[in-house]
């Protein structure tokens, strides 16, 4: 976590104590949205996210592979996340392995459900084949409230990646079958409409805000992560900071991440199809 000057954590707290914070937003404001799809042509979807100074890059492989032993009928994801050591000094050593061990716990956590995407549509062949979707996250630069960031960038790449369309045909010998794929022109996309995303408070001498930068992550005395879907469904949450939150504010907040999370998604929706577009959340404007 940054280091701060006992100035640089007073200032923050006295802005709070006026319903403003140190880059000028409100409490529960989002900073700068920045959205790209499908600038990486070696993959099956891919994202460059933005979020303030946080940088996000996302790409996407589809794979034939086996189903697991419990879940016969069903593809899968498997999502990785790393770090990069100069996007922020925290990510040296073990800083970093803790921290891309704990986005990729969450991520997997979350996403790998029946509840985020249709994994049965994945299925191939019952107990044979069926398709296995890598998600490779990479933070470029930080300037904190990870989680959101990550979860953003992955639901933009998913829904930029197309599935080949397959046939199950005869093999040379009795009994054996083989998958033919056929041309990008006839592919698919995922159904991403009930993929969350997350929506993390931080909480500074009693203060509740939304989107903490690493300043403020550096001030916090505890952090919930909430994941929602368009469906205003509570999806997971996770908790972190050094302390715990009152259980009427955790219920407050899990009620404002449901009242958040519809604007995000219309904005994720409409950057996606527009590309190359700019939000800025404090005005509501597309840019």
């Amino acid at each position: 976590m940054k280091n701060i000057s006992g100035f640089e954590r007073r200032f923050i707290v006295s802005g709070l104590k006026e319903n403003i914070r140190s880059d000028g937003r409100e409490m529960f404001d989002y900073r700068d949205i920045t959205l790209q799809s499908g600038n990486l042509p070696q993959t099956n979807g891919s994202s460059l996210f933005k979020l303030g100074n946080t940088h996000i890059i996302t790409g996407v492989k589809v794979e034939i592979g086996e189903p697991l032993k419990d879940h016969p009928n069903e593809g899968r994801l498997e999502i990785s996340v790393e770090c990069c050591p100069s996007a922020s000094p925290e990510f040296e050593g073990r800083g970093a392995e803790d921290l891309n061990s704990e986005l990729s716990g969450a991520m997997n956590k979350i996403m790998n459900t029946n509840s985020a995407l249709d994994l049965k549509s994945l299925c191939i062949l019952e107990r044979k084949k069926c398709w296995i979707i890598y998600i490779d996250v990479l933070v470029l630069d930080s300037d904190g409230n990870l989680f959101d960031s990550v979860s953003m960038g992955i639901h933009a790449a998913l829904s930029d990646v197309r599935i080949p369309k397959i046939r199950v045909v005869p093999g040379d010998k009795v009994g054996d079958l083989e998958i033919e794929v056929f041309g990008e022109e006839e592919s698919r996309s995922l159904d991403t409409s009930k993929v969350p995303i997350c929506i993390t408070f931080a909480q500074i001498d009693g203060y509740n805000i939304v989107d903490p930068t690493i300043q403020e992550e550096s001030c916090m005395s505890s952090r919930v992560t909430i994941a929602v879907n368009k469906d205003q469904n509570i999806c997971g949450m996770m908790m972190g900071g050094t302390s715990g939150i009152d259980t009427q504010v955790l219920i407050q907040l899990t009620q404002l991440s449901i009242k958040i999370g519809p604007g995000l998604y219309k904005a994720l929706d409409y950057m996606t199809k527009q590309n190359t577009t700019k939000l800025n959340q404090k005005n509501n404007l597309i840019i």
